[in-house]
């Protein structure tokens, strides 16, 4: 997964990964199962939460979770908010 490489590569040993299942409202056409996800993200340490947009299932949520993981890291000083990350 090039995403996944990419990250660990360019991001600090620190980052906070959230893995998002998106259109969970599209059951029947699933590529990734719930238990699939969760376990991927258990298994490299991400936080996992599964969203709908249609369904207004967590879409706001994720929204939180990433900006809590932001402050986290700016008042544990893991997060350099004046440093700009030169992606390729």
């Amino acid at each position: 997964m090039r995403w996944f490489d990419d990250v660990s590569h360019f991001g600090s040993s620190d980052v906070r990964i959230t893995l998002v299942g998106n259109k969970i409202d599209l059951e029947g056409r699933r590529a990734v199962s719930t238990k699939e996800g969760y376990d991927f993200a258990t298994e490299h340490k991400m936080d996992f939460l599964e969203v709908s947009a249609k369904q207004a299932v967590n879409v706001e949520e994720i929204f939180n979770v990433t900006a809590r993981n932001v402050l986290d890291g700016i008042h544990r000083g893991t997060v350099d908010i004046n440093n700009e990350v030169q992606c390729p």
